[in-house]
């Protein structure tokens, strides 16, 4: 009988962690924490101690090259991570996506849970070398996403109380193109 490999997962930008850590291990996934945070990853180690934390920014993961099935990002703070999502960057030109594509396997899925200060089309478009748009983006309303847990989630259901045009968080999710640039550069 063969053993049925376990998918990847790792998310960017992690903060204390959420529910949703716990709801992916017990499917079977392999769940790693990434934040620039060294504070915010002691305190996700305590409530999820099964989970593997790393401390690291966006520009250069500490992951293998076509290693992982799925990046997560959730709620990006506009300061922090939307300028390297976000086309205009002065980061780079690719914003983060080559890194991205760097470890990500060939099919790999990025999904993107964004605020109402991201902009989909400019991600898209930034995004759109290595990646392929899958499916349409999703307009979720954010008490929906109060099941997601983290702190950012239940600021942003606050926020959507407090300012009456915040209807919906878009969610974009990405397919790797087969075979684009996935070697350290």
């Amino acid at each position: 009988m063969s053993e049925r490999k376990r998918s990847t997962v790792v998310e960017l930008g992690s903060g204390y962690g959420g529910p949703y850590v716990e709801q992916y291990q017990q499917i079977g996934a392999v769940f790693v924490a990434l934040d620039i945070e060294r504070l915010s990853l002691v305190r996700l180690r305590k409530n999820y101690p099964q989970t593997e934390a790393l401390c690291a920014s966006a520009e250069h993961l500490p992951i293998s090259a076509n290693s992982i099935d799925k990046l997560l990002i959730q709620f990006p703070h506009s300061w922090l991570l939307a300028p390297g999502l976000q086309s205009g960057s002065d980061i780079l030109d690719d914003g983060w996506f080559r890194e991205f594509s760097r470890v990500l396997k060939d099919g790999g899925e990025l999904e993107i849970i964004g605020d109402y200060y991201l902009r989909p089309d400019s991600i898209i478009k930034t995004a759109s070398r290595f990646f392929e748009l899958k499916g349409e983006v999703k307009a979720v309303s954010p008490w929906r996403l109060e099941e997601i847990g983290s702190d950012e989630a239940l600021d942003l259901i606050g926020s959507s109380r407090t300012r009456p045009g915040v209807l919906s968080c878009p969610v974009i999710s990405f397919t790797k193109k087969v075979g684009e640039i996935s070697s350290q550069w």
